[in-house]
C-alpha cells in the first residue's frame, strides 16, 4: 500500500507540474500571439521546457531523475541498426495506422495536422529533433526510471508505455503509441543511455510525418511492397540489437 500511495503521489506531482508548465505556456501564448492554434508544435516544446525548469527546482527525487540520466555515447553501429528499426517499425505501425483509420474517425484530424508538418521548417524541427528529446527524457529518463526502481521490470516497461499511450490522447494513437513505448523502453534497457530511443523517436516521426504517408498513399501494392519491406528491416534490425546481445555477449 505505501508503494502504490507512493507512486500516485509521484504521478500526481508531476502532472500538476505539467499543468503548471502547460498553463504558463497558454497565458504567454494568449497574451503574445494573435493565433495560438498555428504555433501547436511550437508551444507543446514550450510547455515541455518550462516543465523540465519545474521540475528541476522541484522535491530533490524529481531533480535527481532528471539530472542522473545517461546520455552516453553509442556507437555508429548501434546507430545504424537503431535508425533501421525505427524505419522499419514507422512502416509497419503506419501500415496499421493507414487500415484502422476507418475504424477511428477523430484521428483523422490528428493524422492531417502530422502530415502536414513539412510545411514548416519549424514544426519539424520541433516534430523530428525537440519533443522526441523532451518525451524520452520525461516518459523513459523521469517515468520508466521511477518505477524501474519500485516495481518489476516488466511492469516498469508496460505501465510507462500505457502512460505513454494515454498521453496521447487519441484512441488511435494511444494503441500505437503504447506500441512504441515498449519499443523505446526496450532500447533505452539495451543502450543504457537516453540517446538511444531518443534517436529511435526521432526516426519514427520523420518517417511517419515525411516519407512513409506519401508512400502509403499511392496504390495497394505499394502498400503490401512497403509492409514486406517493413517486416524484413524490423526483424533483421530487432535481431542484431537485441537477440545478438543475449546469445552472443
Amino acid at each position: 500500500m505505501k508503494k502504490i500511495l507512493k507512486t500516485l503521489g509521484f504521478l500526481i506531482k508531476l502532472l500538476l507540474l505539467n499543468f503548471l508548465g502547460l498553463a504558463i505556456t497558454l497565458t504567454f501564448a494568449c497574451v503574445f500571439l494573435k493565433n495560438p492554434r498555428d504555433y501547436t508544435l511550437e508551444l507543446l516544446c514550450l510547455s515541455n521546457l518550462i516543465t523540465f525548469i519545474l521540475i528541476y527546482y522541484f522535491p530533490k527525487s524529481f531533480k535527481n531523475l532528471l539530472t542522473k540520466q545517461s546520455f552516453k555515447l553509442i556507437s555508429l553501429k548501434t546507430t545504424f541498426y537503431i535508425s533501421l528499426l525505427g524505419i522499419g517499425f514507422s512502416i509497419l505501425l503506419l501500415t496499421l495506422i493507414f487500415y484502422l483509420d476507418v475504424f477511428f474517425p477523430s484521428y483523422r484530424e490528428t493524422s492531417k495536422q502530422i502530415f502536414t508538418l513539412n510545411n514548416s521548417i519549424i514544426h519539424l524541427i520541433c516534430s523530428i529533433i525537440l519533443i522526441p528529446i523532451f518525451e524520452e527524457i520525461m516518459f523513459r529518463g523521469i517515468i520508466f526510471n521511477f518505477f524501474r526502481k519500485n516495481y518489476s521490470l516488466t511492469f516498469s516497461i508496460i505501465f510507462q508505455a500505457l502512460i505513454f499511450g494515454v498521453f496521447h490522447g487519441n484512441s488511435l494513437q494511444v494503441i500505437y503509441t503504447f506500441i512504441g513505448g515498449i519499443a523505446l523502453a526496450l532500447i533505452y534497457i539495451y543502450c543504457d543511455s537516453i540517446l538511444g530511443n531518443i534517436l529511435l523517436h526521432s526516426i519514427f516521426n520523420l518517417c511517419g510525418s515525411i516519407i512513409i504517408p506519401k508512400l502509403l498513399f499511392i496504390n495497394e501494392t505499394i502498400n503490401y511492397l512497403l509492409l514486406i519491406i517493413g517486416i524484413i528491416i524490423f526483424i533483421f534490425s530487432f535481431w542484431k540489437l537485441l537477440f545478438s546481445k543475449l546469445f552472443y555477449k
